[in-house]
């Protein structure tokens, strides 16, 4: 094999995965891709990891004619990574979404907590101005049961005083009467002067008393009216006291109950916002978890054709080992018809790396081809060859890596030493 073949070959790899090193050292691909340079060198990046960890190297190891030790490392540490790959998938997806539907229903019984709070402390505000009312009511009522009963004890009092000066007055007169008949008895009048006398005295004095009687019952009946004025002015301006504290209450009491109903109706739309949101979060989850779903399945089909291309790479490297040549030749058929499969070349984890599948084989079946002329010769200068093979691959693998982190050197100082193992497949 020529080094212009080699290096075609590279070429054509290396263009058939949209990459390019130019001339100042940024890799990108396709211009009219889309794809910014950070996720290009993502995504490469995640490509070459899961590549390097699920497939065989053509390395001296690999494909060495010489027999060696068997054993199944490689298998186990790719299905390995692959069980890793996907719980870290599941656990990632479950732990951005769980705790958002958890934080929903921690946010709902806090707002309901809150908004229960401040419903209770709404109903203990206006429970308190509800009784400092009912006290100032029961207050004004009591004042005013007190007025009525001090009115009736007014006239009760103007009543037993006129009573009283009357009695007061009939006993002076009854005393003047019979100190004027013992004025005129000792004056030697007779019975009939004095009994005239007496008849006018009598009369002069009940008049006189009367007119005393009049004035103080004039007097009494004036205090009462003035009083019972004052009374009655004192009473309406409690009815008027209480006619606002019972409207004051009112107002409270209605205040209070559309304040309650108010909360209630934004507690309401604020549940109906939450309920909205959890079911916009469930939505959400129930897509994840159906593309994540998705994920699983197609993760499980490449890793079933990178398990069958495994077998085949396993296969055609035992068989050479063995010299089995023509088994050797049958496995690689088997591996070129498995990399035609449509459904295969389809499988983006694979199309990636199909150009250096392709690649690979053709060395193996170079192999095999140099194996079945060269059968009886020295076949050192193979190994040699496959050494070098092995080489140009692990290079071009360093290189790439390198192109993703952005250092164009190391890139260069690989794909020299790439270069330079070509010369041993000459």
């Amino acid at each position: 094999m020529g080094i212009k073949s080699l290096l075609r070959k590279a070429e054509e790899f290396r263009k058939a995965v949209g990459s390019s090193l130019g001339s100042d050292g940024d890799f990108s691909f396709d211009k009219t891709s889309g794809i910014s340079k950070e996720d290009q060198k993502d995504i490469l990046l995640h490509i070459d990891r899961v590549s390097r960890s699920s497939r065989i190297l053509a390395g001296p190891e690999t494909w060495k004619v010489k027999p060696r030790k068997r054993g199944l490392a490689l298998p186990l540490v790719v299905n390995l990574v692959g069980a890793l790959v996907l719980a870290g998938g599941i656990y990632g997806l479950g732990a951005l979404f769980a705790p958002r539907e958890s934080s929903g229903v921690a946010g709902s019984s806090s707002l309901s907590s809150a908004e229960g709070l401040l419903l209770q402390e709404i109903k203990r505000e206006s429970e308190g101005r509800l009784q400092e009312k009912d006290r100032e009511i029961a207050a004004i009522q009591q004042r005013m049961a007190s007025l009525d009963k001090e009115k009736e004890q007014l006239l009760a009092s103007v009543e037993d005083r006129v009573k009283a000066k009357q009695a007061e007055l009939e006993a002076a007169l009854k005393t003047e009467l019979d100190r004027e008949r013992a004025r005129l008895v000792a004056e030697g009048l007779s019975e009939s002067a004095i009994q005239e006398r007496m008849r006018e005295f009598e009369k002069r004095k009940t008049e006189e008393f009367r007119s005393q009687l009049d004035d103080f019952s004039a007097k009494a009946e004036a205090e009462r009216v003035e009083l019972q004025a004052r009374l009655d002015k004192a009473r309406d301006e409690y009815r008027t006291s209480l006619s606002d504290a019972t409207a004051e209450r009112q107002r409270i009491q209605d205040e209070s109950r559309k304040r309650e109903q108010d909360l209630r109706a934004q507690l309401d739309d604020k549940n109906k916002a939450l309920e909205a949101e959890r079911a916009r979060t469930a939505a959400t989850l129930q897509s994840a978890q159906a593309e994540l779903s998705r994920l699983n399945e197609d993760a499980a089909r490449v890793k079933a054709a990178e398990d069958r291309l495994v077998g085949l790479y396993a296969a055609a490297r035992q068989a050479l080992r063995e010299g089995r040549l023509d088994d050797a030749s049958s496995a690689a058929q088997s591996l070129r018809a498995y990399l035609s499969d449509p459904q295969v070349a389809a499988m983006p984890a694979l199309r990636s790396r199909r150009e250096l599948d392709l690649f690979a084989l053709d060395l193996v079946e170079r192999a095999i081809g140099t194996e079945r002329a060269k059968a009886s010769a020295d076949t050192t200068r193979v190994s040699a060859a496959l050494d070098a093979l092995a080489v140009v691959r692990e290079e071009s693998d360093r290189a790439r890596a390198a192109i993703s982190l952005g250092n164009r050197d190391a890139a260069l100082e690989s794909y020299r030493k790439a270069l330079k193992a070509t010369k041993e497949l000459e």
